[in-house]
């Protein structure tokens, strides 16, 4: 299921060694939670 919208970013947590789940909330389609790979590589240094 692929979509597009804007939404808030709620929380980021570290996931393995380069990668981070990220959960957000959107107002057409909720609070929705995913994995994002390469988010925690040093070239995207602003992930804690």
């Amino acid at each position: 299921m692929e979509w597009s919208a804007q939404g808030i970013l709620l929380t980021v947590k570290r996931y393995g060694e380069n990668a981070a789940i990220l959960e957000l909330f959107t107002p057409d389609h909720g609070r929705h939670t995913g994995v994002m790979r390469g988010t925690t590589s040093r070239k995207v240094a602003p992930i804690p």
